[in-house]
């Protein structure tokens, strides 16, 4: 309830000829509505000047729910971007934006191209930094890989995949695109 509305209830409760209790009671009401009411603008200043530390972490977590959950990937694109722009960019942070950007690509309808692209292009830009900020994750180099293939980038793809199986023999993504590639090459030949 608004002060003016505290104010108007007054004057009608006073014109009722209410006791002194009862118009105490209204001020009391009144007031702590409006000490409520600067608690609240105070809090929000706060929070406006000094935890966007917070909000991103709160956006990651929603983002990351929203993945766990198999909900929008289209949403935890956009909620990793802003904790991306509230903070600075991570390896979690970058990792995460890969692997909703390449998951929202995967739910759009094969029709909408562009969008799809738009998608992969945030999946490589994700992966991409999460391999800058670890250049000895094989995971990240081989969902990069994974990312730029589906994108068309096949040859930037074939040499993170390379490096990731280089990392590690047996990564669960690297070692079966490894396997495509060389069955792909061997039959072109």
């Amino acid at each position: 309830m608004s002060t003016a509305n505290w104010g108007s209830l007054a004057v009608q409760l006073s014109s009722m000829g209410l006791s002194n209790a009862a118009r105490d009671a209204i001020r009391y009401g009144e007031q702590a509505f409006r000490d409520e009411r600067a608690s609240r603008q105070a809090w929000a200043k706060r929070v406006g000047e000094g935890s966007s530390a917070e909000t991103s972490r709160q956006a990651l977590r929603e983002a990351f729910e929203l993945i766990e959950s198999g909900g929008s990937a289209a949403r935890a694109v956009e909620l990793v971007q802003e904790s991306i722009r509230l903070s600075t960019q991570d390896y979690g942070r970058a990792f995460l934006l890969g692997f909703a950007a390449r998951r929202a690509a995967n739910a759009v309808a094969s029709s909408e191209k562009e969008a799809q692209a738009r998608y992969l292009t945030l999946a490589v830009e994700g992966f991409g930094a999460a391999a800058q900020i670890n250049p000895q994750d094989a995971e990240a180099l081989a969902r990069l890989a994974e990312a730029q293939m589906q994108s068309g980038a096949f040859e930037d793809g074939i040499r993170n995949v390379g490096k990731a199986m280089l990392i590690d023999p047996q990564n669960a993504v690297a070692r079966p695109l490894a396997e495509l590639i060389h069955v792909i090459l061997t039959n072109v030949k």
